[in-house]
């Protein structure tokens, strides 16, 4: 059991939460190396890591199933542009 963090109402117990981002950011991640571990031939060896951009959530409710499908259905986050 949990409070919809959009409805404030209480859900049943054994009902899915979900999470929706209320704000996501652009994020830069840099290039590392010799950071993934492996192990090829019985011995451990080590990859760089690229790097790269992605998007992380700033700002996140946890929501009813209800919420959730009104929220993405009115939602700008999932539209394209």
């Amino acid at each position: 059991m949990y409070l919809c963090e959009q409805c404030k109402q209480q859900v049943p117990a054994n009902s899915s939460s979900y999470l929706f981002p209320l704000q996501i950011r652009k994020k830069a991640y840099p290039k590392r190396s010799k950071v993934n571990k492996y192990h090829h031939n019985h011995r451990l060896e080590y990859r760089d890591d690229r790097g790269g951009e992605g998007f992380e959530w700033v700002k996140a409710l946890r929501v009813c199933p209800d919420c959730y499908q009104q929220l993405t259905k009115h939602s700008s986050l999932n539209k394209k542009e």
